[in-house]
């Protein structure tokens, strides 16, 4: 399935779902799959996903098909548990990873509280999900 990672940022390099010379009958399913596109990548940043898991092992199942860890995932999420200390975080049943704090170090007792919105990103070079806004 296409996600939001998979578009380019050249308009014209962006041909997978209407492609020159289609068929006027297939506009309507190539807008639709461009909507789903847009909406899931929106699910996955507005806060609504709460995550799962324990409060030393979060898990987080997005809308888009994410089956990688690449550098730069997004993710805005509320937390259903406070954590007790460092954690690590499973998306989409993938291996977990350290959850840290915005510099990298590891998160301490309360910096997650119950329903706290976390806005998430996946950094590859530190193989870690940084929490933007929990500081020391």
């Amino acid at each position: 399935m296409a996600e939001i990672s998979d578009l380019n940022v050249l308009d014209a390099n962006n041909t997978a779902r209407f492609p020159d010379s289609m068929t006027i009958m297939s506009v309507n399913d190539s807008a639709r799959a461009l909507e789903g596109i847009l909406a899931r990548w929106f699910r996955d940043i507005s806060g609504v996903t709460l995550t799962g898991g324990t409060a030393t092992g979060y898990t987080i199942t997005s809308s888009r098909s994410i089956t990688s860890l690449d550098a730069g995932i997004v993710l805005v999420v509320r937390s259903h548990v406070a954590n007790s200390g460092q954690a690590t975080l499973s998306l989409n049943g993938m291996t977990a990873k350290p959850l840290v704090r915005q510099d990298g170090s590891d998160l301490v007792v309360g910096d997650v509280l119950v329903n706290q919105p976390l806005w998430i990103i996946y950094n590859a070079s530190t193989d870690k999900f940084h929490c933007m806004g929990i500081t020391a």
